[in-house]
């Protein structure tokens, strides 16, 4: 069978209501690195961490120079908050998603994430869902500048972990958003689709996904085509 990268964020978990505290991360490092406080902000679905901070920053009036100098302390301040703060806000596994991740455990799938998540916080989130045991690699937000590098890291982690080689072809992205479907066709691999976000399935189809569903409840299409393709 192919192998899956997960998108997490409307992909395999929803987000709390009430407290984003993933969000609350990014301003807390705007005010503590770059001395920004209410900034302006972008649209960050399917975006990367390291291309929202550049962004977001950038349109505040950063200089692209002294945000590339510092984010990396940017990062390690969302981890500090995030991990500080997790437990006031709750995420969840989205409807489906643990029958999936189970049939595929059963079939022995290597699975794998690619998010534009900071890592530690992608693995945090994941461990809070009680989800995170069933992934066996990840390639994240804060790894690189374009998204689309992730999928050579993601294959050579593939390859790492089975011991043998692992093609474009036996990869495929399960995301939300079109930018996880561009991420996948600038990549080479086939693309999963998942109206479980922010954009229906008739906004998804237009960015040519392989195969579109409306969540991953639909468990049975999605083997099938891990399975064929």
């Amino acid at each position: 069978m192919k192998i899956p990268l997960f998108d997490i964020d409307w992909t395999v978990l929803d987000k709390d209501p009430k407290r984003n505290i993933h969000h609350e991360a990014f301003s807390y490092a705007y005010d503590k690195v770059y001395g920004v406080s209410n900034p302006k902000e972008i649209n960050v679905e399917g975006k990367i961490d390291n291309q929202i901070i550049m962004e977001t920053m950038v349109l505040n009036g950063v200089p692209e120079d002294v945000v590339t100098q510092k984010r990396g302390q940017a990062i390690s301040a969302m981890i500090e908050y995030f991990f500080k703060h997790i437990n006031e806000g709750q995420v969840h596994p989205l409807p489906g998603v643990r029958d999936l991740l189970e049939k595929l455990k059963e079939r022995r799938v290597l699975m794998g994430l690619l998010t534009g998540n900071v890592g530690e916080i992608a693995w945090g989130k994941l461990e809070q869902a009680g989800i995170k045991d069933y992934f066996d690699f990840g390639v994240f937000g804060d790894q690189v500048e374009q998204r689309v590098e992730l999928v050579e890291m993601a294959r050579l982690k593939a390859e790492n972990l089975l011991g043998r080689s692992v093609r474009l072809e036996d990869l495929v992205i399960v995301g939300d958003t079109p930018l996880d479907i561009a991420c996948a066709k600038a990549g080479k691999i086939k693309s999963i689709a998942v109206a479980s976000g922010f954009y229906t399935e008739e906004e998804l189809r237009k960015t040519g996904a392989d195969l579109i569903v409306p969540s991953l409840m639909d468990k049975d299409k999605i083997l099938q085509f891990l399975h064929t393709q």
